[in-house]
């Protein structure tokens, strides 16, 4: 425990330090993308105690072989440090958000007809069964026959080319994510630590 207090407040001297919370794993120069989604936690199960609901933000980066951006200096901790966890009030605080336009309405969009993707989608969960079916004769299986769902659709995609994915969960919020004001948050968030 006394270890994850040093780390904890290493990594909020970092936040102070940057002005912004932006995981240390976090790459400079990346292609970035921000992600926003509720936490639910309901009271009506067997386990649970309480009925919540949170929000998360996560961040993500793509490094390329040609751009793997640049790495940001480790965080660094030592036994001598006080144990005191501030984050930046900025993060904290979910400023109130006021709506003057009451008349919203979305964009028009152009969707494809359900029926020409469900056709398609039909014929690739066929096409699955039937490559299981084949592979369930065999007398054995050999390394990478794919028979799960998951493990047969994965290998129908072409390779990926590149270094994996950077992401980042952000310290979470107890603030509902579909209020406008933790939505105005999220992006504000979002845009610091991706700048």
């Amino acid at each position: 425990m006394e270890l994850e207090d040093w780390i904890a407040t290493a990594m909020c001297e970092r936040f102070d330090e940057d002005g912004v919370i932006s995981p240390a794993r976090l790459g400079k120069g990346l292609f970035t993308v921000g992600a926003l989604d509720n936490l639910n936690h309901n009271s009506t199960s067997m386990t649970s105690q309480t009925f919540s609901h949170g929000t998360g933000i996560s961040l993500l980066q793509f490094p390329t072989a040609n751009k793997p951006g640049e790495c940001r200096p480790p965080v660094t901790t030592t036994s001598s440090r006080c144990t005191k966890h501030v984050l930046p009030e900025s993060y904290l605080t979910v400023p109130a958000v006021a709506n003057t336009n009451s008349n919203i309405s979305a964009p028009k969009c152009d969707m494809k007809p359900a029926n020409k993707c469900l056709d398609q989608a039909k014929q690739e969960e066929n096409e699955w069964v039937e490559s299981s079916i084949q592979l369930l004769k065999k007398p054995e299986l050999e390394r990478g026959d794919a028979i799960a769902w998951a493990a047969y659709h994965a290998s129908q995609q072409p390779p990926v080319c590149g270094l994996p994915a950077l992401i980042a969960l952000l310290l979470l919020y107890f603030e509902k994510s579909a209020s406008s004001t933790m939505i105005k948050h999220s992006i504000d968030v979002q845009r610091q630590a991706i700048q």
